[in-house]
């Protein structure tokens, strides 16, 4: 029996006839674009990050003195006279005092005789927030009427006595 060579036996290496050229050009190509993605991670994490730069563009012009301690107070305004409108009214009357007005509905009722200052986050006695609404609006009647559901600091029930509160003298 003839004798075989070793050589025989094995199985020649398979090479894939890709150019070396375009191999190297797609590494390039992958490389690159993880460069640009750490680029722009780095981006957004430095924009998130930063303080914003005031733009005197967009902070529209207020037109009348703001108490800053009152920017923070959150008030909400019920109707509870009636009179349609009012509550756009108290409103725009509100935040010209610089008081942040969030949220504008109807009383259950329309049987409100006198404008009533609720506070809903004093703890034992009425808080300077109620009673610089109250004082914004010329009202003495603050009640102190803690309620952690509402998610407001001040609410304001305007009653029949709209037109003796100091928006309607302005």
């Amino acid at each position: 029996m003839p004798r075989r060579s070793r050589k025989q036996g094995r199985i020649p290496p398979v090479t894939l006839s890709k150019p070396a050229g375009g191999r190297r050009a797609s590494i390039w190509l992958l490389e690159g674009g993880i460069i640009v993605l750490v680029g722009l991670n780095g981006y957004f994490l430095y924009s998130a990050l930063a303080p914003a730069a005031p733009s005197s563009r967009l902070t529209p012009p207020r037109t009348s003195a703001v108490r800053p301690a009152h920017e923070k107070v959150q008030v909400e305004v019920l109707n509870g006279c009636g009179k349609v409108g009012i509550g756009q009214r108290v409103r725009d009357y509100l935040r010209t005092q610089g008081f942040d007005v969030v949220n504008i509905e109807n009383a259950e009722d329309f049987q409100f005789p006198e404008t009533i200052v609720l506070d809903r986050r004093g703890q034992t006695t009425v808080s300077d927030a109620a009673l610089a609404v109250a004082q914004a609006l010329g009202t003495t009647h603050v009640i102190l009427q803690r309620n952690d559901d509402r998610m407001v600091d001040v609410t304001a029930i305007i009653g029949q006595d709209y037109d003796q509160l100091r928006l309607s003298q302005e």
